[in-house]
């Protein structure tokens, strides 16, 4: 998503309200022209600026893809053990 949002020369930015929340949503469009894949929504919380959910529309703007977020960390610390291939992991 970064990488689209930064690279698009538009995204488009709204604010979202429902049962669960309020949320501020940017959307950018997915380079390639598949029609299957040509939209990325995130949903941020208003409160926390913790992403909430990403959704991938098609050219129909049908939800194709829904990530949903749970316990989202910034910048959390990860064993670098998690990267390497099971052999590797034998290997160390």
């Amino acid at each position: 998503f970064a990488k689209n949002l930064f690279s698009s020369e538009h995204a488009i930015y709204n604010d979202e309200k429902d049962k669960d929340g309020e949320y501020i949503s940017v959307k950018v469009a997915i380079p390639g022209g598949n029609r299957y894949r040509k939209w990325q929504i995130l949903y941020f919380d208003k409160e926390t600026i913790k992403p909430v959910k990403m959704e991938v529309l098609d050219s129909e703007e049908n939800i194709a893809v829904a990530i949903y977020y749970r316990d989202f960390l910034y910048n959390a610390k990860l064993d670098n053990k998690i990267f390497l291939l099971d052999e590797e992991m034998e290997k160390s």
